[in-house]
């Protein structure tokens, strides 16, 4: 599965793109991702949560 990012993680001590280093899925189906700036090395992480929505069916006679 490919994932696409319409905007990118930035760092949020100098605002550069970041990269992924580790990624991880939880049992609550969370997504937990360690990021590192190439510009300055500050490492931080994220947590991506995921819903599921599906719309109501409809009733056709």
């Amino acid at each position: 599965m490919t994932t696409t990012y319409t905007g990118a993680k930035l760092c949020p001590k100098c605002g550069c793109d970041t990269n992924i280093y580790d990624s991880r899925v939880t049992l609550e189906g969370t997504v937990t991702r360690r990021r590192r700036c190439p510009s300055c090395g500050t490492c931080y992480e994220t947590v991506e949560h995921f819903h599921c929505i599906i719309p109501p069916k409809k009733n056709r006679k």
